[in-house]
């Protein structure tokens, strides 16, 4: 497998700016630039991006982007989450989701073992909908009821 250089100019195939390969950030399967992360954040959670970690390391300047456009540098990464592999839980644990429970529970939805095993089967991210789609119709009444009291509202998954 190449290793990019770390430094290395790239083109964001999201908004088209640029940024060094290094400060690429990874979120819900997409590798995007650090301002098209900071976009994401505040669609979804509906205020700015809080911290300053992204803001550290400074952008490329206008003449690096000249110089890696010149030399034919800008390759697009294009990696997918189906292209990493998954090592199992630890022993005795759920094969789909790592953790250990009963065969006729839901799987936790917010493990990473299932997360990104659903994703490479389904080519979408797993809701609870589907972590309980094993299970008997009582353990998903029992569960439904459990997560709209904690205010999770599954239904618009």
């Amino acid at each position: 497998m190449d290793t990019p250089d770390l430094n290395r100019v790239q083109m964001c195939k999201y908004c088209g700016g640029y940024d060094y390969w290094a400060q690429f950030c990874w979120k819900n399967g997409r590798q995007m630039c650090r301002e098209c992360y900071k976009t994401d954040w505040k669609e979804r959670n509906g205020w700015p991006y809080p911290w300053h970690d992204l803001d550290k390391s400074p952008f490329p300047t206008e003449e690096e982007i000249a110089a890696a456009k010149r030399e034919n540098r800008m390759k697009i990464v294009e990696k997918s989450i189906k292209d990493f592999t998954i090592l199992p839980g630890p022993p005795g644990t759920c094969p789909e989701c790592g953790i250990e429970h009963e065969p006729g529970a839901p799987h936790n939805v917010q493990s990473i073992i299932y997360q990104f095993k659903f994703y490479q089967k389904n080519g979408r991210w797993p809701t609870w909908t589907d972590a309980m789609a094993h299970c008997n119709d009582e353990t998903k009444t029992f569960w439904s009821e459990e997560l709209t009291a904690m205010g999770i509202d599954f239904t618009k998954e």
